[in-house]
């Protein structure tokens, strides 16, 4: 009996991985179809394709705090796709940019740092910033990405190849 009720269990947790992932691609969470090449698929100069996601996270921010932190102005959301597909998720994103915001310090270089191992909060200590006051602020930020995500998702982004 204990044998048949451990298999159940197994078998409910292997059908839902399945679903947890597939929740994950379509508001472009850092599983795409590139999910084992992403990193090395995204080159310098090279557009992306923008994700429901991306264009949240890029809506986050007005255009003065994207110019402070190193991201482009003109295609913030490009941005944005490209660090999902390098693994970033959200709530890692929000905290980045806010403590390169509040640092003086430019975005890609702590994004750097996090793909070497630091963890957020050395970086945020590394930076003089409370760590404990980034996570709390990022916290209302995503929630308001999740709402802007509702009505993003709805559109249709279109770029110069794609439009009907």
């Amino acid at each position: 009996m204990a044998r048949l009720r451990r298999s159940l269990i197994l078998a409910a947790l292997l059908l839902g991985a399945g679903a947890s992932a597939r929740a994950q691609m379509e508001p472009g969470l850092g599983v795409g179809p590139n999910y084992p090449f992403g990193p090395a698929a995204v080159k310098p100069g090279t557009e992306v394709e923008l994700t429901p996601m991306a264009v949240a996270l890029s809506l986050a921010f007005d255009a003065t705090t994207w110019y402070a932190v190193g991201v482009s102005t003109e295609a913030p959301a490009q941005d944005m796709a490209k660090l999902l597909l390098k693994g970033c998720y959200r709530l890692e994103i929000l905290q980045l940019t806010l403590m390169a915001q509040r640092a003086g310090r430019k975005l890609p270089d702590l994004v750097e740092k996090r793909n070497q191992g630091d963890t957020l909060r050395k970086i945020a200590t590394d930076l003089s910033t409370d760590y404990d006051r980034v996570y709390e602020d990022s916290e209302v930020l995503a929630r308001a990405v999740d709402r802007s995500l509702e009505t993003v998702s709805r559109i249709r982004v279109f770029t110069d190849e794609k439009k009907p």
